[in-house]
């Protein structure tokens, strides 16, 4: 985040720095920022931006027609998203972890639902999920 508070990710802001300088020209409104201890990566992150990319990540691995494969075996095509353990689980891995005790109220969904839901749907549910952890 620029003192303006306009953000952008770091690539970008390594681009608008121009070597041997100590300040940042927002292209957005112009307002220079001094670079914090002379070094770009030292600015404070937008928490909020980062965690709506982090929810686009998440949505993209759960209503992908070809997502990865599994994240607990690395075998199986996945059929269900366990949002506290952020993981695409395979039948028999989802079987599993629905059968343990400890992770057993764990929310989880299938893909398949997921992929019939509506995005705006899909990030309540995803967002509910993750403020009772």
């Amino acid at each position: 985040i620029l003192s303006c508070l306009h953000s952008y990710c770091l690539q970008c802001i390594t681009k608008l720095h121009v070597e041997g300088t100590t300040s940042i020209t927002c292209p957005t409104c112009n307002q220079s920022t001094t670079i914090p201890d002379e070094d770009v990566s030292s600015f404070p992150r937008n928490v909020r931006l980062s965690e709506e990319t982090k929810q686009d990540k998440i949505l993209c691995k759960v209503t992908s027609t070809s997502p990865p494969p599994c994240d607990s075996c690395d075998e199986n095509s996945p059929i269900a998203y366990c949002t506290e353990c952020d993981n695409l689980l395979c039948n028999k891995c989802w079987e599993y972890h629905q059968g343990l005790k400890l992770l057993r109220s764990h929310s989880s969904f299938t893909l398949k639902k997921a992929q019939n839901m509506s995005r705006d749907k899909l990030i309540k549910m995803l967002s509910s999920s993750s403020s009772s952890s």
